[in-house]
């Protein structure tokens, strides 16, 4: 027996977003360093939240779904990147902590919009606190110095195929 699998009509507007955005972001990367593409993602991705509450039309939701789908691999290949950078010899520590971080924001973001949305009635502050936790990280990247090991990060960006080496 065949089964079909539906998506709904913005997860293939997502996914097509998707498909350059790594390509993309990594050669904005190479051209201003990792920390700086990073933090330009940060913010295109909270632009792109934000639209998701802000504007509630559906051209509110494919631009909420270019931004998001545009950035958020772009985001994770900068972060592994810049983590290798700023881990020095060994990465694997960094990249450790990095996936840690990750899984965690995947269990407690959700449980936190949800008692958001219980106590407000609706998602927009539980979609605003995230695009706000986006800005901070983009603030927080701007402000990564440029040391030996992040311009070593920055120049394998284009190696080895054109992708970023993590």
């Amino acid at each position: 027996m065949r089964r079909t699998v539906r998506s709904s009509p913005s997860s293939g507007r997502f996914g097509i977003a998707a498909g350059p955005s790594v390509a993309a972001w990594t050669r904005l990367g190479a051209r201003t360093g990792i920390a700086r593409a990073f933090a330009a993602a940060c913010l295109v991705e909270a632009a792109g939240v934000a639209a998701s509450v802000l504007w509630p039309t559906a051209t509110g939701a494919l631009v909420a779904a270019a931004l998001l789908g545009g950035t958020f691999m772009g985001i994770t290949a900068l972060g592994l990147a810049g983590g290798r950078g700023l881990a020095g010899g060994d990465p694997r520590r960094a990249f450790a902590l990095l996936t840690a971080s990750f899984g965690l924001g995947q269990i407690a973001g959700p449980v936190l919009a949800g008692v958001l949305h219980d106590l407000t009635g609706s998602f927009v502050l539980a979609s605003l606190l995230p695009a706000g936790a986006l800005v901070v990280a983009a603030a927080v990247a701007a402000g990564v110095p440029m040391t030996a090991e992040t311009l070593e990060a920055r120049h394998a960006i284009g190696r080895r195929g054109g992708g970023i080496r993590c």
